[in-house]
């Protein structure tokens, strides 16, 4: 293993705190590279702090010693006590640790730069940020990281940034896919009656995200699901929490879909996905949860096609990274919405995108199966 040249050398490290305070499915992203890190030291004690949704998923790994649930503090919420307390919790644990990681790259987010700010660590690692760069410039400038990535993350896919972070060498994204399979079925084992009902395959659409812009309306999904249902033989299903049964019940009345919105919990969920034959999805957790399998997937962005490729939402960095995919976007933004992100607070250019597109994607990859990389349709 080519380890990063900053902790090249270092053979032991008595305690290891990982701060991964993100949603699930960014969350999904790390799991390769806290791994890693445990081939790298498997004598130390790894402390893992992550938000109180993903804490379900995380406590489940067996490359960790200890799970700790932390609030998600939004940006708006900028209660530094919060975050006091939390360190205050930890010393409680461990005085000081060797060394202490934040896996972000946009190391403001969710107030993270200063979460670790407050932990006591000898070292501490993360991806270097200008302050000029920074993507929200009234956060403290707490200068905390050592070591300077020397290549470009905006191009590259988060699971390969936090791989390359912890020291990883430069794999083929074949072996990166494979890795992936290993180290997550590694994990998940549960037993779900949902799933045995399905044995035989079945396609899905996932209709959740954390952010509104992200999701497609329902009326959309009936228009687009009218329209590719028939095409499957298998039966088509609907996924998300329990916050979409409603919209999902609506979907199912008017198409022949089968709504599972509520019906499984987050590690039940991921195992549900392992028969899955092809997934349509807007950026979520599913998403993130079923390329891990290697399931076919049509991602949907709400970014439009004159947009950077290489930004937030261009489905480089995000995108369904162990998969065989396809990522639509829509041909232009609506309104006055920039190329590259969609500025809505509600369900708004991704509703642009084109059905008919939608239904020849669902033709070549799940029908014929002959795309193999991420491409902008």
């Amino acid at each position: 293993m080519n380890h990063n040249l900053k902790l090249e050398g270092i053979s032991s490290l008595k305690t290891i705190c990982i701060v991964k305070p993100d949603a699930m499915g960014d969350f999904l992203l790390s799991i390769p590279a806290i791994d890693l890190l445990r081939q790298m030291f498997p004598e130390s004690k790894i402390y893992l702090l992550v938000s109180t949704a993903t804490y379900q998923i995380a406590k489940g790994l067996r490359s960790v010693d200890v799970v700790l649930p932390i609030p998600l503090f939004s940006n708006q919420q900028r209660n530094i006590e919060d975050l006091i307390s939390v360190s205050k919790f930890l010393h409680t644990q461990e005085s000081k640790f060797d060394l202490c990681i934040l896996m972000r790259w946009d190391c403001d987010y969710y107030w993270a730069s200063p979460l670790i700010h407050t932990i006591n660590s000898i070292v501490k690692l993360g991806y270097s940020a200008k302050c000029s760069e920074r993507k929200f410039k009234d956060t403290p400038d707490y200068d905390l990281f050592f070591n300077d990535l020397n290549y470009d993350s905006s191009i590259e896919h988060e699971v390969v940034k936090n791989m390359k972070l912890i020291g990883a060498q430069i794999f083929p994204k074949s072996i990166y896919s494979e890795y992936l399979k290993i180290s997550f079925d590694a994990h998940i084992h549960p037993d779900n009656k949902i799933a045995m009902l399905f044995n035989n395959g079945y396609y899905a659409v996932a209709i959740s995200s954390s952010q509104n812009f992200k999701k497609l309306s329902t009326k959309k999904w009936i228009s687009i699901l009218q329209i590719i249902s028939k095409e499957f033989k298998l039966p088509l299903v609907i996924l998300g929490g329990p916050e979409d049964i409603s919209i999902a019940e609506n979907i199912s009345k008017n198409t022949k879909c089968i709504n599972l919105c509520g019906l499984l919990k987050p590690l039940e969920l991921i195992y549900f996905l392992k028969n899955c034959q092809g997934l349509l999805a807007v950026d979520s957790f599913v998403k993130h949860a079923a390329s891990f399998h290697s399931v076919p997937i049509i991602e949907f962005s709400p970014q439009s096609k004159l947009g950077n490729p290489e930004s937030e939402y261009g489905g480089i960095r995000f995108g369904a990274f162990g998969s065989k995919s396809i990522l639509i976007k829509p041909n232009q933004p609506l309104d006055s919405c920039p190329n590259d992100q969609c500025n809505s607070q509600e369900s708004h250019c991704i509703n642009n995108l084109d059905e008919e597109e939608i239904h020849q994607a669902v033709n070549n990859l799940f029908l014929n199966n002959n795309s193999t990389e991420i491409t902008n349709v």
